[in-house]
């Protein structure tokens, strides 16, 4: 089971726990979980500080793993800064940026919002910069889990789009299950979290496969020919291997929701 899995399965429990009628026994719950983030976060914190002691540089080895990382920022316990995680998140995500000319600056880290410019040219499919985006708020929110919010101030340029291109969905994107139209000859497959709709290119990035028949779990969306699960809420990130969905832009309006496919 993948990390990414597990912590769903753990929000899951706890929003179980929370929905309880019996408030007696949800105090209890909540407490049993107090005590236990106490007990291993004291336990975590005398690890780090042999560890610090030992070896500084193995402590920065270790603030690099993505879950070690998570569970030192629960804890409160993390060697770096909030602004030195989010700039070795960028420095990252930068060699990716700089691929399709582009790049990313830090504006400001202030009450849990990060603001950043994203700059310079895309080229390529107008979904490029779409997938820029993407990738920078992947990268911040996995070295930053504590921020509430990431905006961006200046967003990449990117191919224009003209008003004809944007192409309305006639289907129904219904809240739970996978949507699949043909717009501009082009397949396109779609999927309501919420009150969000996203839309990606039909094909799955594990295979020469679409994703006609694919399913959703909550915020996960599970390939009807291979089986394997992307995080539709992380750009498409696969949670099996190193692959990701290929995002289009997209514009919900009040009557329909808008595609822009290739030329």
């Amino acid at each position: 089971m993948t990390t990414n899995e597990t912590a769903t399965r753990v929000q899951q429990a706890l929003d179980r726990l929370h929905s309880l009628p019996d408030p007696r026994a949800r105090q209890w719950g909540q407490e049993a979980v107090r005590a236990l983030l106490e007990l291993y976060g004291a336990g975590l914190e005398r690890m780090l500080d042999c560890v610090h002691k030992a070896s500084p540089a193995l402590l920065d080895e270790l603030a690099k793993d993505p879950l070690v990382s998570s569970l030192m920022v629960v804890h409160n316990l993390h060697p770096w800064s909030v602004l030195d995680r989010i700039e070795q998140a960028l420095e990252g995500v930068r060699p990716y940026l700089r691929s399709h000319a582009g790049d990313v600056r830090l504006l400001e880290y202030a009450e849990g919002v990060v603001r950043l410019s994203l700059e310079g040219t895309c080229h390529g499919c107008p979904s490029s910069s779409v997938t820029m985006k993407l990738a920078v708020e992947k990268a911040i929110m996995e070295a930053v889990p504590e921020a509430l919010r990431i905006q961006v101030e200046g967003q990449a340029e990117q191919p224009e789009v003209m008003h004809g291109d944007w192409l309305p969905v006639a289907e129904t994107v219904p809240p739970g299950e996978v949507t699949s139209t043909v717009l501009s000859g082009q397949s396109v497959v779609l999927c309501r979290v919420g009150g969000q709709v996203f839309a990606w290119a039909d094909r799955c990035p594990g295979g020469d496969h679409g994703l006609r028949g694919s399913t959703m779990r909550q915020a996960v969306l599970v390939c009807g020919a291979c089986g394997r699960k992307f995080d539709v809420r992380k750009a498409g990130r696969c949670l099996d291997a190193d692959l990701q969905l290929s995002p289009l832009p997209l514009r919900q309006e009040t009557e329909h929701v808008l595609v822009a496919v290739p030329a």
